[in-house]
C-alpha cells in the first residue's frame, strides 16, 4: 500500500461517495452510509462486520473491527491489517471486515 493509499483511509475528507469504508476481506472498499443518514447504529455496526466491535482510535477516524474476528474463524484482512500496522507497527493482525469513519460516525 502506498503512502497515498494509506493516507486515503485516515482522512475522511478523502471518502468519496459515502461516511464510511467497509473494508473486506478481499481488499475491496464500499462506501457505506448510516441509515438514518447521521451516525451508525451499534446494531449496523455489528451486522457490517459480523459480530461484537471494537474501536481502534486514528488520528482523523476510527476503525470498527469485529471484537472476536481472530478466534471466531474470519479470515485475514490485509488491507485494514497495513493500515493498522502503519500507525501501531506489527504488533497485531486484522480479521474480518472492517468499517474506516469518523469517529462522530458512530452513535
Amino acid at each position: 500500500m502506498s503512502k497515498d493509499e494509506f493516507a486515503q483511509y485516515l482522512n475522511p475528507t478523502s471518502m468519496q461517495g459515502g461516511f464510511a469504508q467497509l473494508i473486506n476481506t478481499k481488499g475491496e472498499v464500499t462506501s457505506v452510509n448510516p441509515e438514518n443518514g447521521k451516525t451508525f447504529s451499534l446494531s449496523e455496526l455489528q451486522k457490517m462486520v459480523g459480530g461484537y466491535i471494537e474501536i481502534i482510535h486514528f488520528e482523523n477516524q476510527v476503525m470498527v473491527v469485529n471484537e472476536e474476528g481472530k478466534i471466531n474463524g474470519s479470515k485475514l484482512n490485509e488491507e485494514a491489517s497495513v493500515i493498522f500496522s502503519n500507525t501501531y507497527g506489527h504488533i497485531d493482525a486484522i480479521y474480518g471486515n472492517v468499517i474506516m469513519c469518523a469517529s462522530e460516525l458512530i452513535n
